[in-house]
């Protein structure tokens, strides 16, 4: 004889006809529902769906009821936990999705579920949760039979420990994962870098531990990246460290103020021409206590700033890092709010050369330097001779340039009279970056038309108004070159046309002058 039959709730008959009537505004629905296969348990959680509507506390105990008794009911249907999490879909609720998502993931055990959990129980800050999601992840994952994705959940399991602040526990699965990071096919380099200044940026902001006990296990993650065989450039490694560093700039503790320059330091050994990294680290240090200037009160004399820089320069902890902090005095010169000092930013490029040959005798200057030389002349406005001289030490693939900086050089050698051979390289480099610039295509059409090629040079400028208007934009500048080439190609009447929409757009008096050439008065444009 079997067991005794349990009773149905007494609200059950109403929660189905409930759900029955909420779906009869649509047949596709009602007819789902009412199907003979539609199981009981997707019957009450569509139910408790239409319940959760309301904002009464006697429904919405009835609609957390009856979720209940879906799931009780069929714990591998899908249907209950979709729907649920739906209800749960708003701020407030963030303990109960991580509790419903691990309850989901334990009846049905794929990784894909306990992910969903993982990123839940992060957000619920839920540290129990996030440990039983990591072990149903991690486990069993080894070099031999590691996978793309069971290396990638080493990592947010790794990252998902620092957030809620459990360092010691995340060092295993980060240890595990560095030594993954030297196989392209399952950790590229680019990520294993991310992935460790987001580990330490989560576990520098997680408020579980004191101070001290945070930059105790910051400094144990620190030691697992410093062991780790990435195989990666210095400047990757130099600029991992910069990243994750940042977040500890703005600290009130001194341990972590003092492990910010440490790290900050050994991105500039690794990359010494790094001048911003120099700059911040310097400043950082000097205004240790000080309270925060305004951002409209005027900058402090460069004689102050100076100051400030060749005290930390002084320290034992820079000791050889002359050439970083004389570049980072040229750029506190270079980028005043009030303006460049020429003269002081010059001298101080001088300088960082002097430093570099006295502390490593016999080396080149590093990568970063000829860029960096190259646009403080272009800043300070150094004519094409000067920027064609800096140019000369760049490598001949101009690694180091900054691809949108590239285009603001080859239009300035354009426009002065330098080399157009080498102002087109730069502007073919911008545009491997950009393949739709608008300033680029208008550059490349500039040089062209110098180089007299206006068929090319036209096709150009053509594809750059193109792309303004599909941006809703304008630019005088470009009708202004689309109307010189048209005129070159003996097309006047149409490069009138052009002259007179950059003249409407920005009346400048060579522009104004082109009008005047063809006998139109410009003021009659107003």
């Amino acid at each position: 004889m079997g067991s005794p039959r349990r009773p149905r709730p007494a609200w059950l008959p109403l929660l189905f006809a409930f759900a029955l009537s909420a779906a009869a505004a649509d047949p596709a629905e009602t007819g789902r529902l009412e199907d003979a296969d539609e199981t009981l348990a997707e019957a009450l959680a569509h139910a408790a769906q239409g319940l959760s509507l309301s904002s009464s506390r006697q429904t919405d105990a009835d609609a957390r009821a009856a979720f209940g008794e879906a799931l009780r009911l069929d714990p591998f249907s899908r249907a209950p936990y979709r729907l649920l999490l739906r209800r749960l879909a708003g701020p407030g609720h963030d303990k109960e999705r991580a509790a419903l998502r691990a309850r989901e993931a334990r009846a049905f055990g794929t990784r894909a579920d306990w992910r969903k959990a993982l990123s839940a129980a992060v957000l619920a800050e839920d540290v129990p949760l996030v440990r039983e999601a990591v072990a149903a992840l991690v486990s069993g994952v080894r070099p031999g039979n590691a996978t793309r994705d069971s290396a990638a959940d080493l990592g947010a399991a790794a990252l998902a420990l620092c957030r809620v602040g459990e360092g010691d526990d995340a060092v295993h699965p980060f240890r595990r994962y560095l030594a993954l990071a030297g196989k392209p096919a399952l950790v590229p380099v680019p990520e294993a870098l991310s992935t460790f200044v987001e580990s330490f940026r989560g576990l520098a902001r997680a408020p579980a531990a004191s101070g001290a006990e945070r930059v105790r296990r910051l400094e144990a993650l620190l030691r697992l990246f410093r062991d780790a065989p990435l195989p990666c450039t210095p400047q990757q490694r130099a600029d991992a460290l910069a990243a994750a560093a940042g977040v500890l700039a703005p600290s009130d503790d001194p341990a972590a103020r003092a492990l910010f320059r440490q790290m900050a330091l050994e991105s500039l050994r690794l990359a010494p021409a790094n001048a911003a990294g120099a700059l911040f680290v310097a400043l950082s240090a000097a205004d240790d206590g000080e309270p925060d200037r305004k951002d409209d009160a005027p900058p402090p004399p460069l004689e102050e700033t100076f100051a400030k820089i060749d005290a930390f320069a002084a320290r034992p902890e820079a000791a050889g890092l002359g050439y970083s902090f004389a570049l980072a005095r040229s750029l506190a010169a270079r980028f005043r709010r009030d303006g460049p000092v020429p003269a002081a930013a010059t001298n101080a490029l001088a300088e960082a050369e002097a430093a570099w040959a006295a502390e490593r005798p016999g080396e080149p200057l590093p990568d970063g330097h000829a860029a960096f030389r190259l646009e403080l002349f272009l800043d300070l406005g150094l004519g094409a001779e000067a920027l064609e001289g800096a140019l000369r030490d760049l490598p001949d693939d101009l690694r180091g340039l900054d691809p949108s900086f590239a285009n603001n050089l080859a239009y300035t050698l354009a426009c002065e009279g330098g080399d157009l051979d080498l102002a087109l390289r730069l502007a073919d480099r911008s545009l491997a970056h950009d393949p739709e610039s608008p300033e680029t295509l208008d550059t490349l059409g500039w040089i062209f038309h110098l180089r007299g090629d206006d068929e090319e040079a036209l096709e150009m400028l053509l594809r750059s108004m193109k792309r303004l208007d599909a941006e809703d934009r304008e630019s005088a500048e470009v009708f202004d070159h689309v109307g010189d080439v048209l005129d070159a190609l003996g097309r006047g009447t149409e490069a009138l046309a052009a002259w007179t929409q950059a003249c409407r757009l920005d009346p400048t008096g060579e522009r104004r002058e082109k009008l005047r050439s063809r006998g139109l008065d410009p003021e009659a444009l107003r």
